[in-house]
């Protein structure tokens, strides 16, 4: 029994795992409190980097993985997308945050009046070919009383973005810069 014991702890230690390490956006310190929201196929986990500014993540080892990915989101960051290899992960990854440029504008109906708590989603355009890309394909944000919104965690280097609006009760629009 201790011999099968001993077998089953090692054959766990061997379990494949991939280091995950973030970095604020001075690419010095390691970002505490961070969500990695790491998907294996149809698996999906979150979890927050420690003081260390790294997640652990253990690997399935039962069949073939499909997708391996993880969303990394912090507070007035770009929200980031990684796409790891599939038959090759990383033993580890380091990710240096980038501090969001912050964009707006006013949602107005056709008579000038403002478009009071409309939602506004951005959507980002990326790569499937990218390792890292920003994880704006759908983020929302709701304009205040006014019709005002902002956003403070697009790409410092925006070059297009689509947004669809919509006021409450309404249809949404697109728009594409």
């Amino acid at each position: 029994i201790v011999l099968v014991a001993a077998y089953a702890c090692a054959a766990a230690a061997e379990a494949p795992s991939l280091r995950l390490e973030i970095l604020g956006p001075d690419g010095h310190t390691p970002a505490e409190g961070v969500q990695v929201r790491v998907t294996v196929d149809d698996r999906i986990a979150t979890l927050r980097t420690g003081p260390d500014g790294a997640v652990d993540v253990a690997l399935p080892t039962d069949g073939v993985r499909r997708s391996l990915n993880a969303t990394v989101t912090a507070d007035g960051c770009v929200p980031m997308l990684i796409n790891w290899p599939i038959d090759a992960p990383p033993a580890s990854h380091t990710l240096r945050l980038t501090e969001g440029a912050v964009i707006g504008g006013q949602v107005v109906f056709e008579d000038g009046e403002p478009a009071s708590r409309a939602e506004v989603r951005l959507f980002v355009p990326g790569s499937l070919a990218a390792l890292e890309q920003p994880a704006l394909t759908d983020y929302a944000v709701q304009a205040d009383e006014n019709g005002r919104w902002t956003c403070d965690v697009a790409p410092p280097n925006l070059e297009r973005i689509r947004l669809q609006i919509r006021a409450p009760g309404q249809s949404y629009v697109t728009s594409t810069t």
